[in-house]
């Protein structure tokens, strides 16, 4: 994915996207045979295929889909409870992104294939199997429930607070049958600063998160770095 994630429609553009198919590269015996203007094209469309980011659904990929899986089963038998849901954490550049939008890809391209009825467009609630929001720096309540607002294409007033929108929120993952809630770069989940206000402000934050989590049947799945010590397990702190 060469653009960012914002909204359902990039998602979906992203989920349709073709498989991208590696050109017939010109070998070197060949490509010494060729007019100079010739070579230089082969040798750039070489580069272009070489540069590309392809990811290769391996063993440890196939193992977390499993244990994600398995907490969604979980989740879609135990009735109006507390969601159970992943965490995937690592150091930087290891690839935690590329695994959280690898799963929603192919769970929702599995989908499509087994109930493509559940994508037409009949005017009502559009089904959205898969939500996928990156909380931006120091992400604050407010900030996380316009952001998946925007996504979901859902209209709020200048004058709603962070609960009225997020109740328009629930409201449409519930009208458009979440099944996964993606977070992404959850080490952002907080961090307002060491001050005592920043310190309230970042366990407001990881309240708010882990409400939302509770309140919807989607299955949470979290990705980030050093997420011990992004307050995500820490204990509810009340208002």
């Amino acid at each position: 994915m060469s653009e960012a994630i914002v909204s359902c429609e990039d998602w979906t553009n992203w989920v349709l996207e073709p498989p991208y198919q590696a050109p017939a590269l010109v070998g070197e015996q060949a490509l010494s045979g060729l007019a100079p203007a010739e070579r230089q094209a082969a040798i750039y469309l070489r580069r272009v295929h070489n540069s590309r980011n392809i990811t290769v659904i391996n063993g440890p990929i196939r193992a977390i889909e499993e244990q994600v899986l398995r907490r969604h089963l979980l989740n879609q038998n135990s009735g109006p409870t507390a969601r159970y849901g992943f965490v995937l954490g690592g150091p930087t550049r290891t690839g935690k992104t590329t695994v959280l939008e690898t799963f929603g890809k192919l769970f929702e391209q599995d989908l499509r294939t087994r109930h493509p009825e559940r994508f037409i467009d009949t005017g009502g609630a559009r089904y959205t199997p898969v939500v996928y929001y990156s909380l931006p720096q120091a992400a604050g309540e407010k900030t996380i429930s316009k952001g998946l607002a925007d996504y979901l294409n859902v209209q709020y007033m200048r004058k709603d607070n962070e609960h009225d929108i997020t109740a328009k929120v629930l409201r449409a993952l519930k009208e458009n049958r979440t099944e996964f809630l993606l977070i992404d770069e959850i080490q952002n989940l907080g961090r307002h600063g060491d001050s005592p206000a920043g310190r309230r402000a970042g366990q407001i934050a990881n309240d708010y998160m882990k409400n939302l989590c509770n309140k919807t049947s989607a299955t949470p799945f979290f990705a980030g770095t050093k997420v011990e010590e992004s307050g995500l397990f820490n204990e509810f702190h009340g208002s």
